[in-house]
């Protein structure tokens, strides 16, 4: 085992911790490049997915501003839609309602035909179809 004196040690020592601190430091550079990197991906990403700006050249401030005014503009058509959505089965429901009521009117004629027809009518009748098919 070498005998090192107290000032190799120490440069040892020194250029260790600059050895450390050079790689620690190119480490931060790479994750900051790649963080970079990535958030222009992104930007990229978002301006493609808006219509009409693919090939336009523009600033992140407008990709954002033109983002902003398009999930705006969504969200609004949204609560119109979900609006027409509520007012439709609404107007369902009356219809199944009206629908009903007409189900239970055309039951009840057939059988006001069946107790009408045998005191009022002792021929075959207009009605004979409606009481057959019952």
């Amino acid at each position: 085992m070498p005998i090192f004196t107290v000032q190799e040690d120490s440069v040892r020592n020194a250029a260790a911790v600059i050895a450390s601190r050079l790689h620690a430091r190119a480490q931060h550079n790479a994750l900051e490049r790649r963080r970079r990197d990535n958030i222009k991906d992104m930007y990229g990403a978002l301006k493609d997915a808006i219509p009409g700006m693919r090939s336009e050249r523009v600033s992140r401030a407008a990709v954002l501003k033109k983002a902003v005014d398009l999930i705006v503009a969504k969200q609004g058509k949204l609560e119109d839609i979900l609006a027409e959505n509520r007012r439709l089965m609404q107007e369902n429901d009356a219809l199944e309602r009206e629908l009903q009521g007409i189900h239970n009117a055309c039951i009840a004629v057939p059988a006001l035909l069946v107790c009408h027809r045998s005191s009022c009518f002792e021929k075959s009748g207009p009605f004979d179809i409606l009481t057959k098919s019952r």
